[in-house]
């Protein structure tokens, strides 16, 4: 098994700190908001640390809805349900273009319907009503 050490190298000039730094360099740069991308075994672990550093925001991207205290705002993103509604979307563009298409051709008909009713009309009598019940 190949494990990739990230910590302390810089990407895109950003360099990767090690979790226990976390804390540290939240209050040193008077960080408000911070991002969680975990795993749901560890995004409570992660969520305290920052409470307790002092952050006051959360955009939670893990699938987990967090325990924080009433001062700290979260905002959880299931990615699980914006797929869903991504998915959603995009069936429904589906449905409304071929929707409208079956309006185009359902209108279509009825004008040749029409018209057929109207040569019908002016080229033969009118059906009896019991020829039309049938």
């Amino acid at each position: 098994m190949l494990i990739l050490k990230l910590v302390g190298l810089s990407i895109n000039d950003v360099l990767v700190r090690d979790f226990s730094e976390m804390s540290d360099f939240v209050k040193e740069n008077n960080i408000d908001i911070a991002i969680i991308c975990v795993n749901r075994e560890n995004a409570q672990k992660v969520t305290n640390v920052l409470v307790d550093a002092g952050i006051e925001g959360i955009w939670n991207f893990a699938p987990l809805d967090l325990d924080v205290p009433e001062h700290v705002a979260v905002e959880n993103v299931h990615l699980s349900d914006s797929l869903h509604t991504l998915s959603f979307m995009i069936r429904s563009n589906e449905l409304e273009e071929s929707t409208s298409s079956f309006r185009r051709l359902r209108k279509l008909r009825l004008w040749q319907c029409t018209v057929v009713f109207s040569l019908y009309l002016l080229c033969s009598d009118l059906p009896s009503d019991s020829e039309v019940n049938q």
